[in-house]
Order: C-alpha cells, then structure tokens, then sequence
C-alpha cells in the first residue's frame, strides 16, 4: 500500500492526522460488488432519449450506447437495412435488430461512422483511442481484484453480467462467471455489430452475445478505416481494432473536459 509519507516532526505533533489520513487516502480498494448502483445522474440527447452517467476519475462517460434516429443539426439517419441492402448513396446510417425492444436497456443502435461522428449530445463528443486508455487505466486501478472466486479483470469489471456467451474455459474472461462482471458499473453489452466488407458482400448482424464494439474518433493509416474499442467474450483483455467505416457498431459518448 503506498501512503502519505510525512515526517517525523508532523508525525509527533500530529499523529492523529497521520490515522485520519491513512483512512481517508487508502491505496486501493476491494472490487465492488457486480451491478454497483451507478446514480442517478443522466444526460438527454437532441432528441430528448435519456443516458445514464458516470464519473471514473477525471473522466464522465455514458453508461449506456447512444440510441439517436437523427443529427444535431435535425437531419434524419437513414435506417438500415433497406430492402435488405445497405445503401452507399446515404453517408449516415443506423441499423437495429428485427426487434426494436433490442435497443432498449442500453443497447443502443449500431451506426456507420459517419453517424457515429454527429450523435453525441453538445458538451460530448465520439471518445478517442486515449480516451478508452484512460478508462481502463482508471478502472483497473479502482474495480479489478478477486471478487467471489474470481478473478475480476478490466474486461469483467466493464462487462455486463448479461448479454454475454457463456466461457467456462477462459477465466477473467467477460463470458466466465458473467454474475461477477459489471464491478465498474459501465455495463457493455455484446449486442454485435453489422459488418459490410465490400460492395459486393451481403451485410447482415454479427457476433451478437460475442462482442461489443464501440467506434472511437481515431482514424488508421488505412483509407476510410477508423478504431474500435472492442471486447470479445472469451477474452480476458479489451483491444483496439481497425474497421471500415461504413460498417456498423455501437457508440459511447465521454463528456468534453
């Protein structure tokens, strides 16, 4: 544990303060437990949806995927699939599953990235690579540990404790023990993605209860390709991946500092 160090002079005159601020500034705490109560706060988009929020260290975040039909400035997204075919003449889109109840409790839509780059509300914006890095800096600090048995990694504690294929062979991993995920409260739900991989390929939805992908603001040496941060549910890690940007995935918005 490391603590404050004072010396030896404060530490006579003072030693209460010494006990006061060993309690108050401990090193680190025990994971809490899966579903934490993450507040009441909330944000409402353009369109008047409402998202749950939460501060982690110098960060606020979403804690839910965006779920918006339409721009900032009021201009519709199209809807995909169209006719089962997805349109390249339309430079937005967002995609749903044949249920729309599917983009209720925080899943959200998926959406190209030319969407994904105007739906955060004013004051937010589409995170960066950096952005992720610092919360999982901050959640790896704060909400990983052995919790119940478990090996509680950064994957895990921003996993949901549903949504997510069972993995009994990989521990740490979002998919093993899901009741002990969820320790950070940021709760990403594998709801998949809408991969188009060329003009000529059939798009269709992806790796539903597998991964959640989420589209970040920083571009790749490829042409029209961006990152992703991405979870799969038998691994222990996050990873940043490099996608096209007209396929589809999920969006989380971190407040502007």
């Amino acid at each position: 544990m490391r603590c404050q160090i004072f010396t030896w002079r404060i530490m006579k005159k003072a030693p209460f303060l010494l006990l006061l601020l060993m309690l108050l500034f401990a090193c680190e705490r025990e994971p809490v437990n899966p579903n934490e109560p993450i507040g009441k706060e909330t944000v409402k988009d353009h369109e008047g949806n409402e998202y749950t929020i939460k501060t982690y260290g110098s960060q606020t975040w979403m804690v839910e995927n965006m779920k918006a039909k339409t721009t900032k400035d009021g201009r519709n997204i199209l809807k995909c699939p169209a006719n089962g075919q997805f349109s390249y003449e339309e430079p937005m889109a967002y995609y749903a599953y044949d249920k729309e109840e599917y983009t209720t409790n925080r899943r959200g839509y998926l959406y190209n990235f030319a969407a994904a780059q105007v739906i955060c509300p004013d004051g937010w914006h589409l995170p960066s690579v950096e952005d992720w890095q610092t919360l999982m800096d901050y959640v790896e600090r704060k909400y990983t540990g052995v919790y119940n048995g478990d090996e509680v990694t950064v994957a895990k504690a921003l996993a949901s404790e549903y949504n997510w294929r069972t993995c009994d062979t990989v521990a740490g991993a979002p998919g093993y023990h899901c009741a002990t995920n969820n320790t950070s409260g940021f709760g990403l739900k594998a709801v998949g993605d809408y991969i188009v991989t060329s003009e000529d390929d059939n798009p269709d939805f992806h790796n539903y209860f597998r991964i959640s992908q989420h589209w970040t603001s920083s571009s790749t040496d490829a042409v029209e390709s961006y990152r992703t941060f991405e979870m799969l549910y038998n691994e222990t890690s996050p990873r940043i991946s490099q996608r096209k940007i007209f396929q589809a995935f999920s969006v989380r918005c971190v407040k502007n500092n």
